[in-house]
C-alpha cells in the first residue's frame, strides 16, 4: 500500500487552495453546491475515511488537524447534512479524540514539569 502524506494529497488535488479559498469569498451557487456535495460524498470523504489511520502520529493521517478543523467548520456552515453522515462522523470523532489526547498529554507534561520543579526546590534547600 502506498503511503500518501496529507500535505502531498492536498497539493496534488489542489483541493485546499481551490476549495477553501474560493468558497469562503463567494456564496455557493446552486450548481456549485450540487457538484461540491457530490464530490464530497462520493470521493473526498470516503477517501479520508478509508485512509484514516488510528495513531497519534500525524504523518499517517489523511489530513492534518488544522485541515480537519477548517473542513469541519466549512461543513457545519455550508453542508450540515453531510457533516452528520456516518463516514464523516467517524472521521470527526477520531480527530476530536486526538485533540482530547493531545490536551491530556500537554496537561500531563505540565504536571510533570511542576513536580520536577518542586523536587528541585526541595533538594536545593
Amino acid at each position: 500500500m502506498t503511503k500518501i502524506l496529507a500535505s502531498d494529497w492536498w497539493k496534488k488535488t489542489g483541493f485546499c487552495s481551490v476549495f477553501f479559498c474560493s468558497v469562503r469569498v463567494l456564496p455557493l451557487e446552486t450548481l456549485t453546491y450540487r457538484l461540491l456535495k457530490k464530490k464530497l460524498v462520493k470521493k473526498i470523504i470516503p477517501w479520508i475515511y478509508n485512509h484514516l489511520v488510528f495513531t497519534m502520529d500525524e504523518a499517517y493521517w489523511p489530513i492534518t488537524l488544522a485541515q480537519f478543523r477548517e473542513f469541519d467548520s466549512f461543513l457545519a456552515d455550508h453542508l450540515p447534512r453531510i457533516q452528520k453522515e456516518d463516514e464523516w462522523d467517524t472521521v470527526a470523532y477520531f480527530f476530536k479524540e486526538m485533540m482530547k489526547q493531545r490536551a491530556e498529554y500537554e496537561r500531563m507534561e505540565e504536571m510533570e514539569r511542576e513536580v520536577m520543579a518542586a523536587v528541585e526546590r526541595c533538594l536545593s534547600t
